[in-house]
């Protein structure tokens, strides 16, 4: 298999949030903190899995509890599973689903972080958000995965991000920002997403020019994205709410 990191954008961006506490590595690399990362993983149709196989690693003072969450951005219809130090376990066929049991990592310690799907002898393309989440449901860390099979002719999110512009302003902002774009004539959606990637807003558009409300939302950096009428993602921006 074939393993990629294509892009680390918002790393920078959760170590300052959770201060390195905890991070995503390799197994056998564990010094590389993948955290908030886009991780490629290539592998051919025939094998049982198409995995990537991570350690996380608990820098912290204190020992850590934590469950892995799976959300889909692109669904290969095949089977997902997330190992652990004990099991694997069969993902729920739903666009979130959430390990059953809890992992204690120990302090200095690191425990067994295996996403994968299961091609079943067929070309497949899938892309998943992964979050390390507490025992509310808090995330902590994350890491997005982009499945490939050898030959799968895959027609991604990921791969087309240029396709939809659009401008949102003022940037800082305290209160509104302005959505706009031709694209979104026929209307549209908009997803602002925190600096793990999780999305914390979202209202639909019904104009190229359209006015949403961000009172709602604290102190931070923020990434925008916007589908449009016909489902297509734009690029992300990024703002800053004041």
């Amino acid at each position: 298999m074939k393993i990629t990191i294509l892009t680390t954008i918002a790393l920078f961006l959760v170590s300052q949030v959770f201060g390195q506490d905890i991070k995503i590595a390799y197994s056998d690399n564990m010094t590389l903190d993948l955290s908030g990362t886009t991780i490629e993983v290539v592998g051919d149709k025939n094998e049982t899995e198409i995995y990537a196989d991570f350690k996380v690693i608990n820098e912290g003072t204190e020992p850590i509890k934590i469950k892995y969450q799976r959300k889909r951005v692109y669904n290969s219809g095949r089977m997902d599973q997330i190992c652990d130090n004990e099991l694997c376990y069969d993902a729920d066929d739903q666009y979130s689903w959430t390990t059953p049991m809890i992992n204690e990592i120990s302090i200095g310690g690191s425990g067994t972080f295996k996403p994968q799907i299961v091609p079943n002898g067929l070309e497949s393309c899938a892309v998943h958000n992964y979050y390390l989440v507490d025992e509310l449901g808090v995330a902590l860390d994350s890491i997005k995965i982009v499945f490939k099979t050898t030959n799968a002719n895959c027609n991604l999110s990921t791969e087309k991000n240029n396709e939809v512009s659009f401008n949102v302003f003022p940037n800082p902002t305290k209160d509104f920002v302005t959505i706009e774009g031709d694209v979104l004539k026929e209307g549209g959606k908009v997803v602002f997403m925190d600096a793990l990637g999780k999305v914390v807003k979202q209202a639909y558009i019904e104009s190229e020019s359209t006015k949403v409300s961000v009172l709602g939302l604290k102190r931070g950096v923020y990434f925008v994205k916007i589908y449009n009428i016909r489902g297509t993602n734009s690029n992300i921006q990024r703002l800053i709410i004041q």
